[in-house]
């Protein structure tokens, strides 16, 4: 974890030679924080998702990590889409705080679009997040969803425990309130959703 001063950018290139935390492969311990957000924020026609609807904008917005509001969380990125082994750079606003993932899973299915990230090692936790968006083809529910696994992954966050749990849970519903803007942003400027 950096900690930018005013003046300095967030350096991706840095995070980029780092590995992924040790053991993430093996999956979630049970000692683990495991948390799962699911909201439905659109809705679209039953069938295949809409060329320009909500849950082709909010499939867009995840593809780019701009998951989270950028007044909280900016991401630093190579490119957009992001796709499998790419570092994901993370800059907590509030903080001015930086540190990094590795894209270990794209999901590109008909009606399901998202990623899965892996901590690096130096990032303040240890564990796995994925962000998806989904159409429901009978209802035209659009769901979006993160489900995450962490456990501290330096002493300060450790230290921090209860304090770092309620920064998760309030960045996961401002990330659920962000996407719901991108569907509706979507709606407004694409096909009718009636």
């Amino acid at each position: 974890m950096n900690l930018l001063l005013p003046w300095q950018a967030p350096d991706l290139a840095a995070w980029e030679a780092r590995p992924v935390a040790t053991g993430i492969s093996r999956g979630a311990p049970p000692s683990a924080a495991r948390d799962a957000y699911r909201r439905v924020i659109a809705r679209e026609r039953p069938g295949p998702p809409e060329e320009n609807g909500p849950y082709a904008g909010v499939a867009r917005a995840i593809a780019g990590y701009r998951v989270f509001p950028d007044w909280l969380i900016a991401p630093v990125l190579r490119r957009a889409p992001v796709r499998p082994g790419d570092t994901v750079g993370i800059f907590f606003r509030p903080l001015r705080l930086f540190f990094a993932a590795r894209v270990s899973e794209v999901i590109d299915a008909p009606f399901l679009a998202g990623f899965t990230y892996q901590t690096l090692q130096g990032h303040p936790e240890y564990g796995e997040e994925t962000f998806a968006v989904e159409k429901d083809p009978q209802s035209g529910n659009i769901t979006a969803s993160l489900e995450s696994w962490s456990l501290p992954g330096l002493p300060l966050t450790r230290l921090a425990t209860p304090l770092v749990r309620w920064l998760q849970r309030f960045a996961s519903e401002q990330a659920l309130r962000n996407l719901e803007r991108y569907a509706g942003c979507a709606a407004a400027s694409g096909p009718s959703s009636e």
